[in-house]
């Protein structure tokens, strides 16, 4: 096999992602399906990549093939791009589970969103931290009468933009992904984390700035008094002494539109779907 530019920025991405479908790699870097399938196919033989499935329910669905990074895509980011361990998102586990898989594809889905947003913007991703980065280091919060609570978004990352006199501006953003499976206690103590963690210095100290919009992406879900997730959990932040800072919309929207200009984004105190930027 004869390794390519695309190939090389093909395992990048999947290591940076820490796991991809099929389609999600080609439209970030592939023309077509049948490119981005025979390219994938020979990373996985020459075991630059590994392959794995969802489990499904048998004769009702297929699983779409799942790529992550192998042995000798390992050695390529090392010799290309200085990877240290710590950047490597390299696992020997033969079986990875179904939980980890569906978060981290979802997770995937909203960065390969902000990524074709910053593309066809022409801003730019100057960083990004995924939850093994940040869980590497992180703050706590005291709640009152509570025991300390962690700062563990599901993502943070920083987007460059130029004003008009073509200076750099950054904005900040956490990203919490949900799936539904929390309960909503839990999402509450979250928020007044924040609240205490933006107010505190703590903010300041690790991320040079306090104004981070902290993004909530929800997947599907109804209560039984028939509400959607989506609502039920943008309720809860109502109260917040920071709620301008709290953004809510779906996996769907995400998927479907441009994840930074285009009006997809709700806040607490306004109805009004407004854009990230």
């Amino acid at each position: 096999m004869r390794l390519t530019n695309r190939d090389i920025e093909t395992v990048k991405a999947i290591n940076d992602f820490r796991v991809m479908r099929q389609d999600q790699a080609e439209r970030l870097l592939y023309p077509s399906k049948n490119t981005a399938q025979r390219r994938l196919w020979l990373l996985w033989q020459h075991h630059y990549l590994k392959r794995t499935f969802l489990p499904v329910i048998t004769g009702l669905q297929t699983s779409p093939t799942l790529y992550l990074l192998d042995g000798r895509g390992v050695e390529l980011l090392q010799s290309n791009y200085d990877y240290t361990v710590e950047q490597l998102r390299y696992s020997r586990k033969k079986q990875v589970s179904s939980r980890f898989l569906e978060h981290t594809l979802g997770l995937a889905e909203i960065r390969l969103s902000v990524e074709l947003s910053c593309q066809h913007n022409q801003f730019a991703i100057s960083e990004w931290q995924d939850e093994k980065k940040i869980k590497s280091n992180y703050d706590r919060v005291d709640l009152r009468g509570r025991r300390a609570v962690a700062i563990l978004p599901d993502a943070y990352f920083k987007v460059q933009i130029n004003d008009q006199d073509k200076s750099a501006v950054y904005l900040h953003f956490f990203v919490e992904y949900d799936r539904g499976g929390e309960q909503l206690s839990y999402f509450r103590r979250k928020i007044q984390a924040y609240n205490i963690y933006f107010q505190s210095g703590k903010c300041v100290d690790r991320y040079g700035t306090n104004r981070i919009r902290v993004l909530t992406i929800t997947e599907g879900g109804v209560t039984r008094k028939g509400r959607g997730r989506h609502k039920s959990v943008q309720d809860i932040a109502k109260d917040s002494r920071a709620k301008e800072w709290f953004w809510f919309t779906s996996l769907e929207d995400v998927i479907k539109e441009d994840f930074l200009t285009a009006s997809i984004w709700e806040q607490t105190h306004d109805d009004k779907l407004r854009a990230l930027i």
